[in-house]
């Protein structure tokens, strides 16, 4: 089909002036140079609901003024007008349908096995083809020559049809093009055309992949052919606020699947491209959990002040950000209590995660939603404690319970459990959400080396706090870097704790976390009445005299350290190593 006029097309919308709306491309000579005929071109455009943008496209392919154009329109079952606007251009086009599809890739493949072109290429339905772009295209692309497929550079939009930059594009070989990560290379998919014996050559495109099905389409082309760049700008790409990565969160995700791309066409070891690639694939990898994280943190604080809705959506983010943080227990935690709120969650908690667990190791998965024992230092936990294990805990620092902390699986499965926590908020929520546990005592005190009442001071939770400590002499650097907001509390040894209420000499798991104080902590454990099997502590370094008094402290005890995990240290009694 000989591309129309515009006398020929629908009247542009009121208020619609330049290209593609009131201006067109020159007819060209009914023969290339050397009396060749022109090649047919064949142009698919998918859309879905992109009706405010569709009319555009479909005119400035129309309007090219090509000889020999074969225009194919694949829309995806569109609910807002676009079928009505296709229908207006029916007439001039080859093929149109609407109807649900499998996504973008499925769509265009469709469209490709219905092209009869000699070129071939797609244009999304919220780009456009710059005038003359066609005949450009059939004079470069040239087989006797090498180019098999070429590509120029690409204007930027926005969605009110505003200029915002040129677009240079700058590579020839699957090297240049890899470079990618850095920044400096640029892909514009609508200013790059090929002929259609390649995608039998090669193979249509991965439907499988949403953000960048042209880049792998294009590495395999580059397996056997190199791109041949033409010095125009040939296309417009529009940016917008629908488009796929016009948020971050998307851009990122893209990012992530162009790597997992990348990966297929590294070329091996030997290549110059390997180790740089490698070096990019942590520098993006290790930005993103940062950027997770950070949605985290932002989450958590919205939590602390009642805002769910808030929290919730950033909670999301970082998941959608990091994928595989959706599987961290911490990221679940605060994503269920956004849902749920905290009555909700403690509820799901008490009542139903026997339910939930079902069979199996019940453990380490109070949550239930999640095993818990492939999270730090439960897994190695788990592969220490033998059948024979007593099943007994004490948890010094125990703050409300929450599944971040160590203990909480194994209450959910019936051990019995001394938990010290001094802050009275804090105290009172661990009493609250253990309520209904047999054989589990909450003590509302401080452990130190000595008894009787001391300040306590608390940190950036108020005394609710996740940060306390007892001020002495020693560690008066807590006092004077965090706060000085402080409560008085009974503090007693962790000795005098356990015989009050008569526990066992011989139990499980010692667990300290008590904010730069289990040093002192374990001074009030007299271990030749009681001999914990496995202690964890924490590895708090700021004390490096304390630190190192604490480990002569535990190695003169009997015990030695099997291993630190983050921020945690395991040691296990020596005549059980």
């Amino acid at each position: 089909m000989r591309c129309p006029s515009l006398k020929d097309l629908p009247a542009p919308p009121k208020g619609k002036t330049g290209w593609p709306w009131t201006e067109e491309t020159p007819k060209g000579p009914e023969k290339m140079p050397y009396g060749r005929t022109w090649p047919k071109i064949s142009i698919v455009t998918c859309n879905y609901n992109f009706g405010q943008y569709i009319e555009e496209t479909i005119r400035s392919v129309l309007l090219q003024g090509y000889p020999d154009l074969e225009y194919i329109v694949m829309d995806g079952g569109s609910t807002d007008g676009s079928v009505d606007i296709i229908k207006k251009y029916e007439k001039w086009l080859t093929h149109w349908e609407s109807e649900k599809d499998e996504g973008q890739g499925h769509a265009i493949n469709k469209g490709f096995k219905m092209a009869t072109g000699e070129i071939i290429n797609w244009i999304n339905s919220d780009d456009l083809l710059l005038p003359g772009a066609l005949s450009c295209v059939a004079g470069e692309l040239d087989r006797g020559k090498g180019r098999f497929f070429v590509y120029g550079d690409c204007r930027w939009y926005d969605e009110k049809g505003d200029f915002l930059n040129d677009g240079k594009a700058g590579y020839t070989n699957m090297g240049d093009l890899l470079k990618v990560w850095s920044g400096r290379v640029k892909i514009w998919q609508p200013a790059i055309f090929y002929y259609r014996s390649l995608l039998e050559e090669f193979g249509f495109l991965d439907e499988s992949l949403y953000y960048a099905m042209d880049y792998d389409l294009w590495l395999r082309f580059l397996k056997k052919y190199n791109f041949h760049y033409v010095d125009k700008a040939l296309a417009i790409y529009r940016r917008h606020p629908e488009a796929k990565i016009s948020h971050r969160s998307g851009l990122y995700k893209a990012w992530l699947e162009v790597l997992l791309i990348s990966r297929r066409y590294w070329l091996g070891p030997f290549s110059h491209c390997y180790y740089w690639l490698s070096f990019w694939s942590f520098f993006i990898r290790l930005k993103l959990r940062r950027r997770s994280k950070k949605f985290y943190s932002i989450s958590q604080d919205c939590l602390k002040r009642s805002k769910r809705l808030s929290s919730l959506r950033y909670i999301c983010y970082g998941m959608l950000v990091y994928p595989p943080h959706i599987f961290n227990r911490n990221f679940l935690s605060v994503f269920l209590r956004a849902v749920l709120g905290d009555k909700g969650f403690d509820i799901l908690l008490q009542k139903h995660v026997h339910c939930i667990v079902g069979l199996g190791d019940r453990v380490f998965g109070r949550l239930g939603l999640i095993d818990m024992s492939q999270y730090g230092e439960t897994k190695e936990l788990r592969r220490l404690i033998k059948k024979d294990f007593p099943r007994h805990l004490v948890d010094v620092g125990a703050h409300d319970g929450r599944t971040d902390s160590v203990s909480y699986g194994f209450i959910a499965s019936g051990w019995n459990a001394i938990l010290v926590e001094p802050l009275p908020k804090a105290f009172a929520r661990l009493s609250e959400r253990y309520r209904e546990e047999k054989d589990l005592i909450c003590v509302n005190k401080a452990c130190s080396n000595v008894a009787g009442r001391q300040k306590l001071f608390f940190g950036i939770d108020g005394d609710a706090g996740r940060m306390s400590t007892i001020c002495t002499d020693e560690n008066d650097w807590y006092k004077k870097t965090r706060t000085d907001r402080s409560i008085i509390v009974e503090v007693d040894t962790l000795t005098n704790i356990l015989v009050q209420n008569k526990f066992p000499a011989d139990f499980g798991l010692l667990l300290v976390d008590a904010e730069g104080m289990d040093y002192e902590v374990l001074l009030g454990l007299d271990f030749d009445i009681f001999k914990p099997r496995i202690i964890i502590t924490e590895e708090y370094r700021q004390n490096v005299q304390k630190h190192k008094n604490k480990y002569k402290l535990l190695k003169d005890k009997g015990y030695v350290l099997h291993k630190i995990i983050e921020d945690d240290s395991i040691w296990i009694r020596k005549d059980l190593k």
